[in-house]
Order: C-alpha cells, then sequence, then structure tokens
C-alpha cells in the first residue's frame, strides 16, 4: 500500500471513529440539528429486541424521521438533556472500502447518573457510512442485542 493510500485510510478511520462519538455526544447533549447533520439524507436507524431497552422502536427511514425519532425520545425523557443518562460507545471496528465503510462498536448505555449510575442496556451497533463532499455520514444503524 502506497504511503498516500495508508495515510488516506487511517484518516478516513479516524474521522468515521470521530463520527461514532459525535453521534453519542450529539444525542445525548447536542441539538437535534447537530444530530441530524451526522446522518445521511435517506439514512436508515434500526433498533431490534434489546434486553433492558426502554421500549422498542420500530425502523426508521431518512434524516428527517430519524430526529422525529429523537424529539420522541426526548420528550419521553428517555434520552437527551435532563434525562440524566449516557451512551458510551467503546471498541470500534472499522473497515473503510473506498467512499463506503462499516463499524461493529459496543454501546452501554447508562441512567440515573445524577445517583448511582446503572447500565440499562447493552447491544451492538452496525453502522454503515458514506463518505459525502462534507466529510463522512452515517447511512444505517442497526442495534442489536450484544
Amino acid at each position: 500500500m502506497a504511503n498516500d493510500d495508508l495515510i488516506r485510510r487511517v484518516a478516513d478511520e479516524l474521522e468515521i471513529r470521530t463520527l461514532i462519538a459525535k453521534l453519542s455526544c450529539a444525542s445525548d447533549e447536542g441539538s437535534p440539528q447537530d444530530y441530524g447533520a451526522l446522518f445521511t439524507e435517506d439514512a436508515v436507524w434500526r433498533m431490534g429486541q434489546i434486553p433492558g431497552a426502554p421500549k422498542q422502536f420500530p425502523p426508521i427511514a431518512g434524516r428527517a424521521a430519524i430526529l422525529a425519532g429523537l424529539n420522541e425520545r426526548r420528550a419521553a425523557n428517555i434520552g437527551g438533556p435532563g434525562s440524566h443518562s449516557r451512551h458510551a460507545v467503546f471498541q470500534s471496528i472499522v473497515e473503510v472500502d473506498g467512499d463506503t465503510a462499516k463499524a461493529r462498536s459496543y454501546v452501554a448505555f447508562y441512567v440515573e447518573l445524577d445517583k448511582t449510575p446503572k447500565m440499562q442496556l447493552f447491544a451492538v451497533y452496525q453502522d454503515a457510512f458514506v463518505r459525502a463532499p462534507d466529510g463522512w455520514k452515517l447511512s444505517a444503524r442497526e442495534i442489536e442485542p450484544a
């Protein structure tokens, strides 16, 4: 692999790892606009039957619907500012293939951070990304049992 190719691949992987972190931070404490800007317009978000999940959510397609889902979760105080909850994402394996990429990450969702924090769920993110003119974007997220 030529040095330029290696540098590009490492930079892409770092940008995707940063995007994974930004998604969790924006979900927990960012504005809906900041969160939405991290997705492609036609992104898909799916959550399977996850033990410990506060509720089951139907698949969501499209950035606007994903933002509506975020706002629904925030209105129900399931997540977001004031909910005393946070996502912790770790052990991401990122595979870049040109202008697309995949990642598999573990995620823990903690609640009651204003008391003694407890882990409400542990799951796996199966993510797909595409390179956009303004950087990498999440095009699909499947949340599965760990």
